[in-house]
Formats: C-alpha cells, sequence, structure tokens
C-alpha cells in the first residue's frame, strides 16, 4: 500500500486505515485512543524509537500526551477536510507529519513581528541578517500577509499609543525559531510552554516570547549611540505554529505594554550603517541570545543582567517621576553594590551609598565615559574629555540622587534636597532643587544603566560574578 517513500511504513498504513474510518465517523477523532485501533497505534508510536524517543507528555490538569491530544487529531481532521479518501493525498500530508512533527528532532516555529521606526535604504526591501532573520519593509503594503484572521491586522497600531503622532510599522522581522524537542528522559512540557499552545505571554521562560525580546535588547545594547530606543515593537506579535499543532497554524501573541511607545529610529538608510549593523549581528546575537535567553529558566547568575534589561523597557510608560526615578536609581544600586568594596572602602555600617557611586566612577573611568554632556550643558566641548574632569560632579550628583531616593522610601525622615553641582540649575531658574534633581534623574540615569549593561556585554561576562569580580578589581 505505502507507494511513498517513509521510514516508518506500519504508522503510515495504520494511520490510513484510521482515516477511512474517519471519514465514515467523524466522531472517531475524539475518542480514537479508548477504540482498540486507536490503541494499536499507541503500540506502533512506542515501537519506532525514533518517536519514542522524545518527550510528548505535557502537564495540563495531570499528564497529557502531546500526540494524542493535538498533533494527531488535527492531522486527521484535515485529512477528512482535504482528502476526500483519496491516497495520494494523504500521504502528502503524513509526509510532513512524519518530517516536521515525528521524526524531527524540533519543533519549528514562523514569527512576524510588527516593527515601528526603521528607515531602510532606497530600493531595498528585504534585509537579510542570516538564513533565520530576515526584516521586510512593509510601508507599501496595506496588508502585507493578506485579508485573513489574525494577519490582517499585522499593521494595527496599539490602542495605548496616540493616533495623531504614531505611524503603522514599517517593518516585519520574519524569524524561523528552532526549538529542539525534549527527550524521553527529560522534563515534561509545563503549562507556560506547551510546543502547540505557546501562548503564555508573561512567562520570561516561554522560549518564543524570549526570541522577541532578545531582539529589542540586542539593537538596544549594541546600538552606538546613547539612543536608548533604537525601534520598538508593538502590542503583538504573529506566530505560525508547528503543522497540526491546531485547527489554524496562525495566531497571535499579545505582549500588552512590555515594550515601550516609539521614541528612536534605526536608521539603515545609509549602506555603511546597514553593513555595520550587519556585521554586528554576525558579530554577536548568536552568543547574545544563548547567553542571556535561555530556552530553560532564567537562572539567578544572569537575573540582575535581565532585571536591567527590563527596567529599561519599562520606564518609559511610567508616567510618575518620582516612582520612575526611584526605581532608575535602585536598579543602579543592584548593579553597582558589592560587599568587598565596601570593606575596602572600609565602611562598618550598612550605608551603600559610597560603595555604589565609588564602583560607577571605577567603570566609568576603565571605559572613558566622563558624561560631559550633562555637565558641560553651557559651553559644551567639541570633543570628548579625555580625563575624568566630572568625576568630583558625578560624585556630588550620585549623592543627591541618594538622597532624593531615600526620601522616597523614608517618608518619614524627609530631608532637604540640595543640589550638587551647582551648575546643573539653569540660570534665573525659580524651580526648587528638588524638581531640577527630577528632571536630571529623570533625562540622564536610565543612560547608566545603559552604559553598564553595554560594558557587561562588550567585556563578555557570562554571570553576575564576573560582573561582580570586575568590579572588585577596578576599585
Amino acid at each position: 500500500m505505502t507507494k511513498i517513500n517513509t521510514k516508518i511504513p506500519d504508522v503510515k498504513d495504520l494511520l490510513w486505515k484510521i482515516t477511512l474510518q474517519v471519514f465514515k465517523n467523524k466522531l472517531l477523532i475524539n475518542n480514537l485512543f479508548s477504540t482498540d485501533i486507536g490503541k494499536l497505534l499507541i503500540e506502533k508510536l512506542d515501537q519506532e524509537t525514533d518517536i519514542s524517543k522524545f518527550q510528548w507528555n505535557f502537564k495540563s490538569n495531570g499528564s497529557r500526551n502531546l500526540l494524542q491530544s493535538y498533533f494527531i487529531p488535527h492531522f486527521l481532521e484535515k485529512c477528512i477536510n482535504i482528502v476526500n479518501s483519496k491516497y495520494n493525498e494523504f500521504s502528502k500530508l503524513f509526509e510532513i507529519l512524519e518530517k516536521e512533527i515525528l521524526l524531527s528532532n524540533d519543533f519549528t516555529y514562523r514569527l512576524k513581528i510588527p516593527i515601528f521606526r526603521i528607515w531602510f535604504p532606497e530600493n531595498v526591501k528585504i534585509i537579510h541578517f542570516d538564513k533565520k532573520h530576515h526584516l521586510r519593509d512593509i510601508r507599501e503594503e496595506e496588508l502585507p500577509y493578506g485579508d485573513k484572521e489574525p494577519l490582517c491586522k499585522f499593521k494595527d497600531i496599539p490602542s495605548s499609543w496616540s493616533r495623531l503622532r504614531e505611524k503603522q510599522p514599517e517593518a516585519s522581522f520574519e524569524i524561523e525559531l528552532r526549538i529542539p524537542k525534549r527527550l524521553n528522559h527529560e522534563a515534561v512540557y509545563e503549562p507556560n510552554f506547551t510546543p502547540t499552545a505557546p501562548f503564555n505571554p508573561l512567562e520570561g521562560t516561554n522560549p518564543i516570547l524570549e526570541k522577541v525580546r532578545s531582539l529589542y535588547a540586542f539593537f538596544l545594547i549594541y546600538n552606538p549611540l546613547y539612543s536608548i530606543r533604537p525601534f520598538t515593537i508593538g502590542d503583538k506579535f504573529f506566530v505560525k505554529l508547528p503543522p497540526f499543532s491546531l485547527n489554524y497554524q496562525d495566531f497571535t501573541i499579545h505582549t500588552y505594554n512590555e515594550f515601550p511607545p516609539p521614541s528612536g529610529v534605526l536608521d539603515l538608510k545609509n549602506n555603511n550603517k546597514l553593513n555595520d549593523w550587519k556585521d554586528c549581528w554576525k558579530n554577536n546575537y548568536s552568543a547574545f541570545y544563548k547567553k542571556y535567553y535561555r530556552w530553560t529558566k532564567v537562572d539567578e547568575d544572569i537575573r540582575i543582567f535581565r532585571y536591567a534589561l527590563e527596567v529599561l523597557g519599562t520606564i518609559p510608560s511610567i508616567h510618575y517621576v518620582k516612582i520612575k526615578n526611584f526605581l532608575i536609581i535602585s536598579t543602579l544600586e543592584g548593579l553597582l553594590f558589592h560587599e568587598k568594596i565596601k570593606k575596602k572602602l572600609k565602611i562598618t555600617t550598612n550605608e551603600k551609598r559610597r560603595p555604589v557611586i565609588h564602583a560607577f566612577c571605577k567603570v566609568c573611568g576603565d571605559q572613558n565615559e566622563y558624561w560631559q554632556f550633562i555637565f558641560q550643558r553651557k559651553f559644551p566641548l567639541k570633543i570628548k574629555l579625555n580625563s575624568f574632569k566630572t568625576e568630583k560632579e558625578l560624585k556630588e550628583l550620585l549623592g543627591c540622587a541618594y538622597n532624593y531616593r531615600n526620601n522616597i522610601a523614608h517618608p518619614n525622615k524627609i530631608k532637604t534636597i540640595k543640589l550638587k553641582p551647582k551648575s546643573l540649575c539653569p540660570p534665573l531658574s525659580n524651580e526648587s532643587d528638588e524638581k531640577i534633581l527630577d528632571g536630571v534623574i529623570s533625562s540622564n540615569f536610565h543612560l547608566f544603566i545603559l552604559f553598564l549593561l553595554k560594558t557587561w556585554v562588550k567585556k563578555k561576562f557570562k554571570n553576575v560574578d564576573e560582573w561582580m569580580d570586575y568590579l572588585l578589581k577596578i576599585s
């Protein structure tokens, strides 16, 4: 009977017999695996070592099986809807089931991600970063993926954004994501990532959402300018599931407000800039992704790095300045405080202020970043400083920021804010020192976090221990 090449002829022949029965009685799909022929199919699948070597179980009100709950039933539904008892049509569908589901080492997902604020080179419609990552210009396409749900909504602007200010997405990041199957001795699939229904957007361990996060983070960290957001992603993206996962393959995954509203622009108009980004991707993306966006639970050794990245994505959406500034200063402390630096400075109290300020200035000196644009607003230098002439001012500013943070944390112990250095106070200003400090922190301190993360990546640190060792070494 088997006419088309297959590595599992017994499974194919039995599924054909089942298909013929299902064609006569569609209700058989619902209780197939409680029937004799369904139990025989389970035996055949278990006997094939190239199938049974994989983990097919997942947790959902007990333990269930992906093949029995999803892939086989939806395969049969496709057969009776399309085949109409024609064996050759069945064989074509079975070839997909065999190669992409039963014997494949991976589950393959195809992502389509709306990208806002990107400038393309003239006459370039697709930018190929590598074989699995493509950036497509969709500015002139009203429906880049057709008029069927859900992709007909691909160019929708998030409802929380201003309709007057924002334009539709200029690009689509098209990605092929292969997620290795678990082997039968590995853990069953958890509810946060069921391969056939990976729709939980709030779980940091969901590998599909992790992939989308990695794109935003990569272009943020490797942006040579201190533009905080070179582009952004909307409140949803689209994923094509592996064959026979569900009745339909295209689905929407909502990110809600995880990514900030548009601010900066990823400028690829100039071929030199485009080539620089392609080289940067080629040299760095794979290692960056594997190091910081693992497919397993995020470990403690990179948690502080990931947390700081999440803060950078979150703060543009926080409208209360004091809450935003409190979060920024606290995140800086988390990145910089080291107990051994405190001992090195012979501090015997619980104070964290001086160790944090000391560590930050040491990183600045080591990386030749002196923040002259903050302190020399009136007479900005045309060339960058080559010595740390702003260190005193920087320490004073950071000290004021701690006083500001402590006033928020301890409202029963409010102390008057006195802005230092005084040069930050605009001439003839009637605003209080605290109000001016509000603006200085809000405008600049998120760049301090980005600077530290850029340094972490530049140094190729694998975990927080290596980062902390670096802080101690330069202190």
